[in-house]
Order: C-alpha cells, then sequence, then structure tokens
C-alpha cells in the first residue's frame, strides 16, 4: 500500500465478484494462517458459522462468505485480517463515497482518518480522535477516524496515564463505517450489495499490496 498515490473508488456498480477478483489464495498483508485465527477476534453472525472449517485459510474464507452474500460479515472479517493501517485505509476509500453529500463534520474526520494513514504520527492520531469525537461517532467518516485513533497508543486523555486500547478494536471501527457507508441513505438492497461488493474489492486489493 502508497497512500502517497491512492487510487480512487470507482463509481461504477458492482454487480458481482468475478473469477479475476476473487481474493488471492495468500494475501500479502494477511499473517494469520488460519480463518480461525481472525475469527476469535469478532463473532460471526448466525448465518455464517457452518460455512467457516479449521482448515480454511484467511483468503478461502473470505470467499466462501463473499460468495454465500454474507457481505457484513466479509466486511468485519477482512477488517480485522489486514493489519491496521491499511484496514483505516480502506474504511477511508469506502467513506469517500459519501463525501460530496455530507456536511462538514463528515469532512473533516475523512480527513483526518486519511491524514494519519498518509504519515502516522501522535498528531494526527489526536487529531482523528477529535474529529471523531466531533461527529458523534455517528457517521462512516466518525468510525474511519476513530479506527485511526484506536490504531494503537493511549487512549486516555493526553494529561492521564497511559491506557492501550483493546486489541482489534480499530478493526470493530473499521468494520462499522464500511457496514455504515454500505447502508448509508438507506438504498434498496440491491445498491447495498453492489456497495458491499465494490468495498470488498478495494479491500482485498489492499490486502493483497495494492492501493484499493
Amino acid at each position: 500500500m502508497n497512500p502517497q498515490t491512492p487510487s480512487s473508488p470507482t463509481t461504477d456498480t458492482a454487480s458481482s465478484i468475478t473469477e479475476d477478483e476473487r481474493a488471492p489464495l495468500v494475501m500479502k498483508k494477511v499473517t494469520a494462517s488460519t480463518a480461525q485465527a481472525i475469527t476469535r477476534h469478532f463473532e460471526l453472525l448466525d448465518e455464517s458459522h457452518p460455512l467457516l472449517e479449521a482448515e480454511h485459510s484467511p483468503a478461502e474464507f473470505l470467499q466462501i462468505l463473499i460468495d454465500n452474500g454474507h457481505y457484513h460479515d466479509a466486511a468485519t472479517f477482512l477488517a480485522h485480517a489486514i493489519p491496521a493501517r491499511e484496514a483505516v485505509w480502506w474504511a477511508c476509500l469506502c467513506t469517500r463515497d459519501h463525501l460530496n453529500s455530507s456536511d462538514e463534520p463528515y469532512r473533516q474526520a475523512h480527513t483526518a482518518a486519511e491524514a494519519w494513514v498518509r504519515k502516522p504520527s501522535e498528531d494526527t492520531r489526536r487529531q482523528a480522535e477529535k474529529e471523531a469525537e466531533a461527529s458523534d461517532y455517528n457517521t462512516p467518516a466518525s468510525w474511519a477516524a476513530a479506527a485511526a485513533f484506536w490504531s494503537g497508543g493511549s487512549v486516555a486523555p493526553v494529561s492521564e496515564p497511559v491506557m492501550e486500547p483493546p486489541a482489534h478494536l480499530y478493526a470493530h471501527a473499521v468494520a462499522g463505517a464500511i457496514v455504515m457507508s454500505a447502508n448509508q441513505g438507506m438504498p434498496a438492497e440491491s445498491e447495498v450489495e453492489a456497495r458491499y461488493q465494490r468495498y470488498l474489492k478495494h479491500g482485498i486489493n489492499i490486502g493483497n499490496g495494492g492501493n484499493g
């Protein structure tokens, strides 16, 4: 991933994830050897549980979720599978969908999340915290910013003792950003599915070392 030269999400409506766009059997950015090593960090929805087998690799299980239309779990799974910076970048790409129709707090939260990806530092992380709070954590972009803040370092106020965030808290926020973005504006089910499919293409590309 090179977020200095990001790729913008396509505006075309995706009808499906084709053979060429399937998750590669090994995704470069995913270090877990099995899907179960990832799913222990979050709760699969009931319909996805029977699909998981001990021998599934992360990419295999991700593709199974996609093939069965379990996009919510597919997004949550991938958010937990890839590293924090890549995951936040993925959230930024997806939440960018709504910039043109959003208010200033949304845009500021999105800008803060992208700024952290481009230059991870305590300053950019704390700015992401500020913008997530300004949006009351109720927009896709605010959750992308929250993910940047929860990526590491203390989540306590600056003047207080260090308090590390729970492991994978950032991934929960990334998943929240993507799920909210897919459902933003209460679109028809077909549009929700098209958004998920488009977002998952971006995430799979990032998981294999691309810009999305």
